[in-house]
């Protein structure tokens, strides 16, 4: 999560900004969002999967951290 930053609003951003694609929210796990104390607010997901490159990987956590310098001021 970002702090400053509702999970829907991140996940929107990425898409706008980055064109990745996220889930928010709390994923139909709720016990497991109460057990990490995210269950008021959700949070994003990312999907990588066996054909996802390492570029790709690293384009996403540059995306999430570009987020984090507009919003954690």
């Amino acid at each position: 999560n970002i702090n400053g930053l509702d999970c829907v609003n991140a996940a929107n951003l990425l898409e706008e900004q980055y064109g990745i694609c996220v889930r928010s929210g709390l994923h139909c796990a709720i016990s497991a969002h109460k057990t990490l104390g995210t269950d008021q607010r959700g949070c994003i997901r990312f999907s990588f999967g066996f054909f996802h490159t390492a570029k790709e990987v690293l384009y996403a956590a540059d995306a999430v951290y570009a987020l984090t310098k507009q919003f954690c001021v």
